[in-house]
């Protein structure tokens, strides 16, 4: 019986961690035919069961009424990417994953939008922060998931905010629009086979942003303008210590392993926010514990743990992270 309910812990897990996919909608306040967009995305959130994998943003446009002020509050930013995909003279617009979706009907954007989530995850997104008085910093760690090496990426981080304005539209409720882009140090990027990079940026926060609604956007884009992963942390969540290499990260986290795959051992590297009892194991395919790496009480931070193979098979294996109240799994591969 344990097997099989570890067995199914972990196609539960599978699916937050298999790729999220972007939505990205150039709008408008006053524009009429938005309305359908919006309506369009809101029926498909409502009748899919996998809405935490698609993450959102709204980019206000100066057409076809420039008086908008959700566009006026950063209209060079809505401009940078306006100049990335077009330029476009009309609203709205979806992209999906950086795929442009055909304009004037709107009934194909389900259908686009559930084939987005058969893509390969290629890349996995840790994201954390610190922030200090009026300004806060996000470390992205990223992670190529595969045996490819991979160049031409862009990480981009974007600032969202959820914000109340009726627009002569009608609609309200804006969720997710674009308050900033932050520009990355060193944000074009290349990555080797189960390589990993880390990238930080740091934002001032703006008097009239609400911190209760703001969040970040953080996204891999090739040069082809494909979009391999996305993520989202919210302000909340941020810590208020430093991220740099070496402190104490913010928030409860399992990354992935390092190298994957890997013959014979490999490195994982968790973190914790506060001082609890943890177990790492690891599993086989079947759901057998093949292996107990942490048993104890854990000081909060970060923590390397190595894992020796030997004497296992070439195949799939999940490790596990549990606390008192929480649980997070990935997946690795031993390749002999």
């Amino acid at each position: 019986m344990k097997k099989i309910v570890i067995l199914l812990l972990f196609l539960t897990v599978a699916v937050s961690a298999q790729k999220n996919v972007l939505i990205e909608v150039f709008t408008n306040s006053h524009c009429p035919s938005c309305v359908n967009g919006y309506t369009t995305l809101n029926n498909f959130f409502q009748s899919t069961t996998q809405d935490e994998r698609y993450i959102e943003i709204f980019y206000h446009m100066s057409y076809p009424y420039n008086d908008d002020p959700l566009h006026q509050h950063n209209s060079a930013d809505a401009k940078i990417r306006d100049q990335y995909y077009g330029p476009f003279f009309f609203t709205p617009i979806g992209f999906f994953d950086g795929e442009q979706q055909p304009g004037g009907s709107y009934s194909n954007w389900g259908t686009a939008l559930e084939n987005k989530l058969s893509a390969e995850q290629i890349f996995d997104i840790s994201l954390s922060g610190s922030k200090e008085d009026q300004n806060f910093t996000i470390r992205a760690d990223v992670t190529n998931l595969t045996s490819a090496s991979y160049s031409d990426l862009n990480l981009n981080l974007v600032i969202v905010e959820d914000v109340v304005y009726t627009g002569r539209n009608g609609i309200s409720n804006h969720g997710n629009v674009m308050r900033k882009i932050v520009v990355v140090p060193n944000g074009q990027f290349e990555v080797n086979a189960s390589g990993e990079k880390t990238f930080s940026g740091t934002v001032t926060l703006n008097q009239a942003w609400d911190t209760s609604n703001l969040s970040v956007v953080a996204f891999i884009q090739g040069s082809d303008k494909t979009v391999y992963q996305v993520e989202e942390i919210h302000y909340s969540e941020l810590g208020t210590t430093s991220v740099n290499d070496g402190e104490k990260p913010l928030k409860f986290g399992l990354r992935q392993n390092y190298p994957n795959p890997f013959n014979p051992s490999t490195t994982i590297t968790y973190s914790l926010d506060k001082n609890e009892f943890v177990k790492l194991s690891v599993f086989d395919i079947l759901g057998t514990e093949v292996a107990t790496l942490v048993e104890e009480e854990v000081e909060s931070g970060e923590h390397a743990v190595r894992f020796d193979a030997a004497g296992l098979s070439s195949g799939i294996y999940f490790y596990s992270l549990t606390t008192e109240s929480k649980n997070l799994t990935r997946k690795m591969i031993l390749l002999r």
